[in-house]
């Protein structure tokens, strides 16, 4: 069931920090398709909800899954300091 988006961001800065290796907590058939699925979208959908995606600052992390993506200090403490 799809839903309208009731609102859409209009004064929100969007820090996103993309994971770009796959988990390797799954191994499943499931998983393999939703990382291939979300490598392919830019800004993992949140384009969708924000009037302005200049307003999106894209991260890719890319020696990182969503499973370790913290452990990445350096780039997150770097990143929230350009805001």
């Amino acid at each position: 069931m799809q839903q309208k988006i009731s609102f859409y961001l209009s004064n929100t800065k969007i820090l996103l920090f993309k994971a770009m290796l796959q988990d390797t907590r799954f191994s499943d058939e499931k998983s393999e398709l939703f990382y291939k699925n979300t490598l392919n979208l830019k800004y993992n959908n949140i384009d969708k909800i924000v009037k302005d995606v200049d307003k999106i600052l894209l991260v890719e992390v890319h020696n990182a899954h969503h499973g370790n993506i913290l452990k990445q200090e350096e780039i997150i403490v770097q990143s929230c300091l350009t805001l």
